[in-house]
């Protein structure tokens, strides 16, 4: 995974810090005099771009550091994945960040991280500036498995207002995960979401 982002800033792994020439008490005096924020556990970002960013957009470049620390190949999914399609996250929680393997095993259990498995077809993945992040159509899906209703609906109108994805190709790839979990009102979200609404405050 790339470590920048032409929008929310680069990511300093501690490991490749130190490969640079800087130790742990060098670190430390960068994040104490204000010039780099701790991210996570291990994972550092420059100030002047993180004070820039709202709540989604801190999201993601905790989202970025958690997949380049990753051991193994994962996906950006869920709620996590909204902010990388430029999504409204009014009503979700962005507590944890959210990850999908691709190799379709059992994730396992990380500090600040929920990681799923799931099986992913063509077209369920797609780049984001060096980043593995699910498509707007799966994750519109998602969202509604791990969301209110009213929260949902907000980011799949988005999605479709944005033509980002279709009612159609949502449709489609809902017919393939009838059997994930909690997925119990995602028939709803979809037939209330509406591609005319244009903001969180109409389609609410």
């Amino acid at each position: 995974v790339r470590m920048n982002d032409p929008r929310r800033g680069r990511v300093m792994l501690r490991s490749q810090l130190l490969a640079e020439g800087y130790d742990d008490r060098s670190i430390a005096k960068r994040v104490k005099a204000g010039e780099w924020v701790r991210v996570r556990h291990g994972a550092y970002t420059e100030r002047a771009s993180w004070d820039r960013l709202d709540e989604a957009g801190r999201h993601a470049v905790v989202a970025r550091a958690a997949v380049a620390q990753s051991k193994t190949d994962v996906a950006v999914s869920h709620v996590s994945g909204t902010p990388f399609h430029d999504s409204p996250t009014w009503g979700l929680c962005l507590d944890l960040v959210h990850l999908t393997r691709v190799d379709g095993r059992a994730g396992r259990a990380e500090a600040g991280i929920r990681q799923h498995r799931g099986t992913i077809i063509e077209g369920d993945v797609v780049d984001r500036d060096g980043l593995l992040v699910m498509s707007p159509t799966r994750t519109a899906l998602e969202v509604t498995t791990v969301a209110d209703v009213e929260a949902s609906m907000c980011v799949v109108s988005h999605l479709l207002h944005t033509k980002q994805t279709t009612a159609a190709a949502l449709q489609e790839r809902y017919a393939l995960m009838m059997h994930w979990p909690d997925t119990l009102h995602t028939d709803l979200v979809l037939r209330l979401s509406d591609h005319r609404f244009e903001s969180v405050g109409e389609t609410r």
